[in-house]
């Protein structure tokens, strides 16, 4: 018995090892539960590994089966990605899916694609053009006091038509915003430079015709106003410590109207493919890059025909090979000591 208690004393062999060690070393109470307790901090700390992880709140690779080359319908009704509420939809004229996906390298660091691509059919200059909009799920994307990255790659198609600004009229742009009246990144309606709407603000970045451009507009959310900042071309990143393009910015903090993300609208006048559609948390969110082949062959730090290692699988894969470890020397050092006690 207990000289202090009526309860008496439990046997250190009755006691799981780990508990038993753990009370002499730590005084804690010998009816302590070290299974339960193990079982409970394995689930804390893997949970805790996945909020950590990198948080890309929307992606659209538009991964699905082609509808044709340069189709002018079929985008609608589609649901795959990532952070979506409901299928795309045509709000003005449809879009079709390309037959090929849109890639992007610089730096010899190549932007993560998967897919083909979206394809504006041809516009005209009356307020006829594709429009296609789908609602995000995530309402925390355009809270105030925070920054969200948006990315996208656009390639506007090689037609003599569309490269002058028709006369008093809307004229042609390409590219996508975040509400129906704000948030837009691309080619400025009956302007002939990349930039942000609105107001409209023009980079001093020229269009380029049948080349794939990668468009990357930092958020940083405020009340009233936002401030926007663009880059036209940066580099990738490689990972998570690159957190902002080693490029100057092509706009510097402009304001704009309240960039809300309700929904992702994607709007075309002209001819035009859009291509890796994402919104994150950080630049390596939503600009994930991986090394060229090439430059990988030459550097031997990974072969040619690996995979880009994703970050969440790292930070998931090494805490559950610590477990695994501690679990097995757990119940090695438990075996011995039972056979040591017969």
């Amino acid at each position: 018995m207990n000289p202090n208690t009526s309860e008496p004393v439990k046997n250190i062999q009755e006691q799981p090892f780990w508990g038993g060690l753990l009370a002499r070393k730590s005084k804690l109470p010998m009816g302590f539960n070290w299974r339960s307790s193990w079982v409970f901090g394995t689930v804390a700390f893997l949970a805790w590994c996945a909020s950590a992880s990198a948080q890309l709140f929307v992606y659209e690779g538009f991964d699905y089966p082609p509808d044709g080359s340069k189709p002018t319908s079929g985008l609608a009704g589609k649901s795959g990605g990532q952070g979506f509420s409901a299928a795309w939809r045509s709000t003005v004229l449809p879009a079709g899916v390309d037959n090929f996906g849109l890639t992007y390298t610089k730096n010899g660091v190549d932007l993560l694609v998967s897919g083909n691509s979206a394809y504006a059919q041809l516009g005209t200059t009356n307020w006829l053009f594709a429009e296609m909009r789908r609602p995000t799920t995530n309402a925390s994307i355009g809270v105030n006091g925070i920054t969200r990255w948006f990315s996208m790659l656009v390639r506007l198609a090689d037609n003599p038509a569309h490269k002058a600004a028709p006369v008093g009229q809307i004229g042609w742009w390409a590219g996508v915003k975040m509400t129906g009246s704000a948030g837009w990144f691309g080619r400025n309606a009956n302007k002939l430079a990349w930039g942000v709407e609105a107001p409209a603000v023009d980079s001093p970045v020229a269009l380029t015709y049948g080349q794939t451009v990668l468009l990357v507009m930092r958020v940083d959310y405020l009340a009233g106003q936002d401030r926007t900042t663009l880059w036209v071309n940066p580099t990738p990143a490689l990972d998570s410590s690159i957190v902002a393009p080693a490029e100057a910015p092509d706009i510097n903090e402009a304001l704009l109207s309240e960039v809300t993300s309700s929904d992702l609208v994607l709007s075309c006048s002209c001819e035009a493919n859009l291509d890796e559609i994402r919104i994150g948390a950080t630049y390596y969110d939503a600009v994930p890059g991986t090394r060229t082949k090439l430059n990988r062959a030459a550097s031997k730090e990974q072969s040619p025909a690996a995979k880009p290692v994703n970050e969440f699988t790292v930070w998931l894969g090494i805490p559950l090979i610590v477990i695994a470890l501690g679990l097995g020397i757990c119940f090695a050092i438990k075996s011995r000591s039972r056979r040591s006690g017969q």
